[in-house]
């Protein structure tokens, strides 16, 4: 894979990050007019804030599997990684920036 087809690639897997992001915030806004309205406003702000907050770290927490799970499929269809399972830990520890190094891209996974 050349330069240019892996920074195009990397254009279109952010691009699809985004949109999983604003897709699946956007679905999620009637779910929280919804939970707020069966809370009541005045006897529980706390626990209708916290049922708010859970629900908005569900919805991002699900983007970010989303997000996670497509990465480690296109490294698997790209890279010389053996398995998905290799690849969704290379992808997760890549995404949350730890990066451990105990699994590194070989040559033709390189990206430069």
């Amino acid at each position: 894979m050349t330069a240019l087809q892996q920074i195009l690639l990397g254009i279109g897997l952010l691009a699809f990050s985004a949109v999983v992001h604003v897709g699946l915030i956007a679905v999620s806004i009637p779910s929280f007019a919804k939970l707020s309205s069966y809370l009541p406003h005045d006897k529980t702000p706390r626990l209708r804030n916290v049922a708010l907050l859970l629900l908005a770290i569900f919805v991002l927490v699900l983007a970010h599997t989303i997000q996670v799970w497509s990465w480690a499929v296109s490294f698997l269809l790209m890279a010389d990684l053996p398995d998905l399972a290799t690849s969704f830990c290379f992808t997760t520890v890549t995404y949350t920036t730890l990066g451990y190094g105990d699994i590194v891209l070989g040559a033709e996974g390189a990206f430069w």
